[in-house]
């Protein structure tokens, strides 16, 4: 009861600041002036999976419109992504939890850019406020309640997937967008260090846990996957968890007749972590980036999702990308895996296995 009450204050809080940002600073931009040909893409939440359903934008953008200099604002975690992977123009670094102080200077830096592209579907008050300094010709975003946003794109592409939501602004540059397959980074250095010690055979790889309770396996239910997956002694498992994760999941598989075939290679290196699955003959894995990162390789996946979501807002726009790809929708997290799932999950083991 009391969370729930702290909930609906937060929310009111919350509202109450989005109404005196819009009155202190939303409102129509100039149209008229001299602007850099520059689009600034705002990721200062640095989701992975939004970089990378998004990435084939860049790519053909880069690709078609070179006229344009890309700059993307991200957190630390994403710069070598957009620097190094996507060979990104300029990358600023402002983190999720940036002070107002940070971002005068990068918008006196960005003034009056041709494009600013934010696809936040809120916008909080540090997002007009950096706009408003800013100043540039267009504001691409999906909030439409905002003036400020001259090119809206909420209504007009509700219900789209993600990495479609842009597709308006790009036809209105008069650009092809039919090429529109994930750009995942390659990157030979990281290829070498994960061919030190790679065991032969085939190599499924494994993403038991998502950012939320909500999309974390038991332990039950990754033995039973390793099972499958293992009863093929030509096959192996790479758990792709984090750093942390390692040593409890180790400890919790220890003992069992494959614990041998399984393969943990923890990275904080996003484009490292583009290698593994590049390696991987197919994946299984919760909702989460690596889902994306297989769907722009190409790869057989699995995805599981909490069961009861395939109508909700997330899947539709989150679903993977990939002709490749199967989804099963079952209890996350439970001990006990009812036969009816087992069934099911089974068959889509085998639906991947076989391509």
């Amino acid at each position: 009861m009391l969370r729930k009450l702290l909930d609906q204050v937060r929310l009111k809080r919350d509202l109450l600041r989005r109404r005196m940002a819009m009155w202190r600073w939303d409102g129509p931009l100039p149209s008229t002036g001299s602007f850099v040909d520059r689009v600034v893409f705002i990721r200062w939440d640095a989701k992975l999976g939004d970089a990378i359903v998004l990435s084939w934008v860049m790519r053909e953008l880069k690709r078609q419109r070179p006229d344009l200099e890309i700059t993307v604002i991200t957190g630390p975690e994403l710069e070598r992504l957009f620097r190094e992977g996507f060979g990104i123009d300029s990358v600023f670094l402002a983190s999720k939890k940036h002070g107002w102080s940070q971002l005068p200077q990068i918008a006196q830096t960005l003034k009056h850019s041709r494009y600013v592209v934010h696809m936040s579907e809120i916008w909080r008050p540090r997002d007009l406020r950096f706009v408003r300094q800013v100043l540039p010709q267009y504001v691409v975003g999906l909030d439409d309640e905002l003036e400020v946003i001259n090119v809206k794109l909420g209504r007009v592409t509700q219900g789209w997937h993600f990495s479609e939501r842009l597709l308006p602004w790009l036809e209105q540059l008069g650009m092809d967008t039919t090429q529109r397959q994930y750009w995942v980074p390659r990157d030979a250095h990281a290829q070498a260090r994960l061919a030190q010690g790679w065991p032969e055979g085939r190599m499924i790889g494994f993403c038991p846990f998502g950012a939320s309770k909500s999309r974390q396996l038991s332990v039950n239910q990754i033995v039973f996957f390793a099972e499958q997956v293992l009863a093929k002694n030509d096959q192996w498992l790479l758990l792709i968890v984090q750093p942390s994760q390692v040593q409890p999941l180790q400890h919790q598989l220890a003992g069992r007749f494959w614990s041998d075939r399984l393969l943990f290679r923890p990275t904080n290196e996003i484009i490292e972590l583009c290698e593994q699955v590049a390696r991987c003959v197919a994946l299984i894995s919760v909702d989460t980036s690596v889902v994306h990162i297989a769907s722009g390789l190409r790869k057989p996946t699995l995805a599981i999702y909490t069961a009861g979501s395939a109508d909700s807002d997330n899947f539709k726009s989150w679903h993977p990308n990939n002709p490749l790809a199967f989804c099963e929708f079952i209890e996350i997290g439970v001990e006990e895996i009812s036969q009816e799932e087992r069934n099911r999950l089974v068959i889509g083991l085998e639906s991947i296995d076989a391509i």
